[in-house]
């Protein structure tokens, strides 16, 4: 259900997406509009108290949704007065082409002054009839493109939107669409593949720094979170630029259910806290999603296991140098706000930039990461990744080291026509994963 301060994505059936806000019922009621096209913004109101996935139609004339439409399918393209009976492609059609037809706009009847005048009368359904009925080669058209003319007046008649609930997924696809340079240029495969790398699940701390809108954040809170009972089932520890702690976060401010802490990084304390009643309170999950400047992290500090033979096999594996582990604390304690018996490396790292150094910031960051942890490094620029690659390959710090381009294309899956699509963008950046391990 869509309530007060809600995000919707909206697709319209031409592919366009808009992102609309429900206001509150004390904010004006033009920040739940959308611009459709200039000097046309489209009123939203008529989405709250309604479900999601459900389907309208934009009233030009009166500038709003009206909706939600139910009983038809707005998006079908069968031929009018068809019989339903689907018949064998090779009786009809199997003598009809289009080598004959010619675009050179006199089959249409109607002139522009019509249509216009038609546009001011009648609904977009009404209006693609009468251009089917007064296009002089319809009729010679084979069924396949009967469908694909009727889909591209539709789509420019018609206007329907489609109010989805934003996930990690779509959101990831509507600002890629928008402008891929704000995601570094990252796709929803590469995202996948890049959770995919770094193992993400509940009940696990993740060490996570990106310059990509905060969608990589989003994705991962998206499986740290519980939805149904509000609470947190692993930890993210967020680096970001000294001063830059609200930049690169927007997208996880679009998706419902996360509470309101979670979504403004601002109004958490990063230095030590005074008291530890804060501890104590309701909000103490808010410990589990930790904002951090990276300019804390030293390159220098080594955090690594202690070789101790007076020790046992089985305790080695959770023995720290003194060293390490006043490192750990202090950092913890100061920065963190967090327990001593919570002091833990992190289970899986990831990395998502275009505007930094990658190197600079996996030497940062790799020392904060478990023996059998699992990091993933995106970038849109091979270069750099080569670096890190042939520089674990020689240290031999890490296990299963691999560099992937991902590359995706969208097929049409239609009956009888199951074609890739011409145009789309293929290659989405590279992605460097391993598993670390111990020297």
């Amino acid at each position: 259900m869509i309530g007060e301060g809600d995000h919707v994505l909206l697709v319209a059936n031409d592919g366009k997406q808009f992102v609309v806000r429900i206001p509150e019922a004390t904010q004006r009621k033009e920040l739940g509009c959308f611009k459709l096209k200039k000097n046309l913004n489209i009123d939203c109101s008529i989405l709250k108290g309604n479900e999601f996935f459900t389907v309208y139609e934009v009233d030009f004339k009166q500038a709003k949704l009206v909706g939600p439409i139910t009983g038809k399918n707005p998006f079908e393209t069968t031929v009018p007065d068809e019989d339903q009976v689907e018949e064998d492609a090779t009786t009809d059609d199997a003598e009809k082409d289009n080598r004959m037809l010619i675009d050179d706009n006199t089959s249409q009847k109607l002139s522009i002054e019509d249509i216009e005048k038609l546009k001011s009368q009648k609904k977009g359904d009404d209006i693609v009839k009468e251009l089917i009925e007064n296009s002089a080669t319809f009729e010679q058209k084979t069924k396949f493109s009967k469908e694909k003319y009727i889909k591209r007046k539709k789509e420019k008649y018609c206007k329907y939107v489609t109010a989805c609930k934003p996930s990690s997924f779509n959101v990831c696809q509507y600002y890629f669409d928008k402008d891929p340079s704000r995601l570094s240029f990252m796709r929803f495969d590469a995202l996948s593949e890049l959770l995919n790398f770094a193992n993400i699940y509940s009940n696990t701390q993740v060490l996570l720094f990106e310059t990509c809108m905060g969608i990589v954040s989003s994705a991962v809170l998206e499986r740290l979170f519980d939805f149904t009972n509000k609470k947190m089932v692993g930890r993210l520890l967020r680096g970001f630029e000294p001063g830059k702690i609200t930049a690169n976060y927007n997208c996880v401010k679009l998706i419902n259910g996360f509470p309101e802490w979670m979504k403004n990084p601002s109004v958490r304390k990063f230095a030590k806290q005074e008291t530890e009643d804060k501890m104590q309170d309701e909000n103490s999950d808010e410990t589990n999603v930790v904002h951090f400047p990276l300019s804390i992290l030293s390159k220098n500090v080594s955090l690594e296991y202690v070789q101790d033979e007076s020790s046992s096999k089985e305790d080695k594996e959770n023995v720290f140098s003194n060293e390490t582990k006043q490192a750990l604390q202090n950092m913890y304690t100061e920065y963190f706000d967090l327990n001593n018996s919570e002091i833990q490396l992190s289970d899986s790292l990831i990395i998502a930039t275009n505007e930094y150094d990658s190197r600079v910031i996996f030497e940062k960051l790799f020392p904060f990461l478990q023996p059998s942890g699992c990091f993933a490094i995106f970038s849109p620029y091979r270069s750099e990744l080569d670096e890190i690659y042939m520089d674990l390959k020689k240290s031999k710090r890490c296990v299963t080291v691999q560099l992937s381009e991902n590359w995706t294309r969208e097929y049409q899956i239609l009956p009888n026509r199951c074609h890739p699509l011409m145009q789309m963008s293929s290659s989405s950046g590279f992605i460097l994963s391993g598993i670390k391990v111990r020297d």
